[in-house]
């Protein structure tokens, strides 16, 4: 969602009178209400619970004009078109966009050297003359608005540098191991750090030994929404992850965003690296024979706690 955003501005660049929708599950909704350039939020876990002829009542009222199928589902698309949107864009390698998107995009995620940003920009070539944006200006499309302050009471108040540690990645990519975390926290200084270890509820009994090992680090697991979350993240000077969600908030709200890749292109820093002035991606060599072959790897595993260490330390390696 948080490279989808940036398609907003994109458009209301080149169409300044337009308006944009955002139709995503419930809980991207704090990460949507941020955007400046979206106008509304339409929930599609309660549209998915209408009836047929009310789901397409529903997008009817919209009156819209063009329907974007960004994250594929060919049930929006199907849904879209029995709505009457005049133009619907989909891409030309789903079948499903043949029966119901009248604008076939030619564009393979899986066989592009572009990243997940620029790919979604893609999808407007239609509308746009010009969409193929190099990877780092589109942080400028963010458009991001502060998110509101929250009252953390289980982490201190301090002029420590605040610095959020984010191990698990839900299955969504290699992660680099509680071993480097563990060895990560050695590296770091108690009286200048105030570290936070940030993740979902089924994830604490995995993170868990840090804090036996770490008793100064502040246990959030499970203990944040994802409003609060964005909110601390904003506040915070640094974050460390795998390729996985809060990275990429990270970017987007301007702190330190240091993201661990491995090197195959499905999961690597060239599709998926964060995007920001201080996004920073670390790999653990230049090139890998497996993930090259487009094998499993944990390449990523090898990457040096001190180089994480010395970034926080706020020296560029």
């Amino acid at each position: 969602m948080v490279l989808t955003l940036p398609m907003a501005a994109f458009l209301k660049e080149s169409f300044p009178r337009c308006k944009v929708y955002f139709l995503a599950r419930k809980y991207t909704q704090p990460l949507i209400s941020l955007c400046r350039h979206i106008e509304g939020f339409i929930d599609y876990d309660v549209l998915n619970g209408l009836p047929e002829a009310e789901q397409i009542a529903c997008l009817q009222q919209y009156q819209a004009d063009i329907f974007v199928n960004v994250l594929p589902k060919r049930s929006l698309a199907s849904l879209a078109k029995k709505a009457g949107i005049p133009q619907r864009i989909g891409t030309f390698n789903r079948w499903y966009h043949w029966l119901s998107c009248n604008q076939l995009i030619r564009l393979s995620r899986s066989r592009s050297d572009l990243h997940e940003a620029q790919l979604n920009f893609q999808l407007l070539r239609t509308l746009i003359k010009k969409v193929d944006l190099p990877a780092e200006i589109i942080p400028q499309y963010y458009a991001v608005t502060p998110p509101p302050f929250f009252d953390f009471g289980f982490i201190p108040k301090s002029d420590k540098s605040l610095i959020i540690l984010h191990p698990k990645s839900s299955g969504n990519g290699k992660e680099w191991g509680i071993e480097n975390y563990n060895a990560l926290l050695g590296l770091l200084n108690p009286d200048t750090h105030q570290v936070v270890i940030c993740g979902l509820p089924g994830e604490a009994e995995h993170i868990a030994p840090i804090f036996k090992n770490h008793p100064w680090v502040v246990d959030a697991i499970g203990r944040l929404s994802l409003t609060e979350y964005v909110s601390l993240i904003s506040r915070a000077d640094a974050l460390v992850a795998s390729g996985t969600g809060p990275l990429h908030i990270a970017a987007m709200m301007g702190i330190k965003a240091i993201g661990l890749f491995p090197l195959r292109k499905d999961i690597g820093p060239g599709r998926w690296r964060p995007l920001g002035k201080q996004a920073v991606v670390l790999v653990a060599a230049e090139t890998c024979g497996p993930c090259s072959a487009g094998n499993s790897c944990e390449c990523i595993s090898e990457i040096k706690p001190q180089r994480v260490a010395n970034l926080l330390n706020y020296e560029y390696v």
